[in-house]
């Protein structure tokens, strides 16, 4: 559907600013007599044709749709004239109504953004924590392996008389192979964590650019 925007105050730029994102309705034109309304600043940044002559944009071919945001009866009336047969018009209410809409989803989507945020960065913290204690474990695992490893040469050493000693490092390697097994466990979760949180962000970027 095309759209043609008569009045080029906040709630245009809102209309044009969700519109722009949806791939089956395009602002064809958007009419303003002051160059530095809202709308019309928008409506250029986004190289969206801008009219100071309603008639000159509303009587275009390509416009379905005209939404008349000034509330002015008299604007209203002269839209109303201008119409085709296959034209429809949108008053001032109705079209403020949808602005008051879209702006109450953009506040909430960027609340959303910002509540996803806070929750990434804690998760941050955490995974940061996780990662850290991983570190510091497997650097005392592997003190403890060579703990193990020297006991069972010096066990050997022993001979008979190092038996018992033997069975202690055996036992001690077995502990270490196990709890580093349960720490290659974590590791893996925390590179799943990674990734989730990878996603969390992406999320938040792509909600933040919707409503922007």
């Amino acid at each position: 559907m095309n759209i043609a925007i008569v009045g080029g105050g906040k709630a245009s730029e809102i209309m044009i600013n969700h519109f722009s994102k949806e791939k089956d309705l395009h602002v064809v034109g958007i009419c303003d007599l002051s160059e530095t309304a809202p709308g019309i600043m928008k409506a250029k940044k986004l190289g969206i044709p801008t009219y100071k002559d309603m008639k000159e944009m509303v009587t275009r071919s390509n416009v379905n749709l005209v939404v008349e945001l000034t509330g002015n009866e008299k604007v209203r009336q002269m839209c109303l004239g201008l119409l085709r047969n296959d034209q429809d018009i949108m008053s001032a209410g109705g079209g403020r109504l949808m602005c008051t809409i879209l702006d109450a989803i953009t506040h909430n989507t960027l609340r959303i953004a910002d509540e996803l945020h806070n929750l990434t960065e804690q998760m941050v913290n955490a995974m940061d924590i996780v990662d850290k204690t991983v570190i510091n474990i497997k650097s005392i695992l592997i003190k403890i392996q060579m703990i193990a490893i020297n006991g069972n040469i010096e066990a050997c050493k022993a001979g008979k008389n190092g038996a018992a000693f033997a069975v202690v490092a055996q036992h001690l390697g077995e502990l270490v192979n196990e709890v580093d097994s349960a720490v290659e466990q974590i590791v893996n979760s925390s590179s799943e964590g990674h990734s989730v949180l990878n996603a969390l962000k992406t999320t938040e970027k792509n909600l933040r650019e919707e409503v922007q």
